[in-house]
């Protein structure tokens, strides 16, 4: 799969700093599929003529890894599986080929919009700093109670829309690690971040023609799921049977 995709890669145009700037949709409504990745190198075909790819350094596919946090009680986890409106997910996330790490946090505001806060910190450092606490305590109440409780590892490839304030994201190759370790090869995250939303984004037209249907899923979330089993999880199984699904 990786080896066509990349194949597939190289027809795209490269996006311009300018573009970039253009499209950080910082504050944007996500939505959100669980497909196979076999349907990927065809998702790109039909991508091409409408969206360039961001590189990472000279890599068209970059690698991400990323390291949450949450309370003992895996309050943040809960506040998602319970649906409160306004919750956040912290996390540090290195951007492997660029050399560069930030602190970042996702707020969710309403329904599917979301905003991410984020401020760069030295590469490959896992800690917080008193300058990181400072940017955390103007977010969260409980930043003092935080620990590291796992990490997702994965590949990304980032298209930006020639038209519309839209980018688009296709994860693959990911990885849970931290009370265990899990690997799902044969599945694919893909996120459509717009602002506003389109209905009719050639990505969104993309999935339908692909019969994919958008889903609620979470990384952090899922993967706490796997690594620590004795949690309540019942909002998330029909996400986490499809993904068993594919990877068997």
């Amino acid at each position: 799969m990786i080896e066509n995709c990349v194949l597939s890669l190289a027809n795209f145009m490269i996006a311009t700093p300018q573009v970039l700037e253009m499209r950080a949709l910082l504050r944007r409504t996500d939505t959100k599929y669980l497909v196979p990745a076999n349907l990927i190198e065809n998702a790109l075909v039909f991508l091409e003529a409408h969206y360039f790819i961001l590189c990472a350094g000279e890599h068209r596919v970059a690698t991400y890894e990323t390291l949450y946090f949450d309370t003992m009680d895996f309050s943040h986890y809960h506040a998602h599986r319970r649906g409160v409106r306004f919750r956040s997910k912290i996390r540090i996330r290195h951007y492997v080929e660029r050399s560069l790490s930030f602190l970042e946090i996702k707020k969710k505001v309403s329904g599917s919009e979301s905003s991410k806060n984020r401020i760069e910190i030295k590469y490959r450092n896992n800690n917080f700093t008193d300058c990181n606490a400072a940017f955390i305590s103007e977010n969260l109440p409980d930043y003092r109670q935080l620990k590291p409780v796992l990490w997702t590892n994965f590949n990304r490839i980032t298209l930006l829309s020639k038209s519309k304030n839209e980018r688009v994201t296709i994860d693959f190759n990911l990885k849970f690690e931290g009370n265990g370790k899990f690997n799902f090869s044969n599945a694919a995250v893909v996120e459509i971040k717009q602002a506003p939303t389109d209905p009719l984004s050639p990505a969104i037209m993309c999935m339908k023609s692909l019969n994919q249907r958008p889903v609620s899923f979470s990384k952090y979330c899922t993967a706490v799921t796997f690594l620590h089993p004795h949690i309540p999880k019942n909002n998330f199984l029909p996400v986490i049977k499809k993904l068993v699904r594919m990877t068997a």
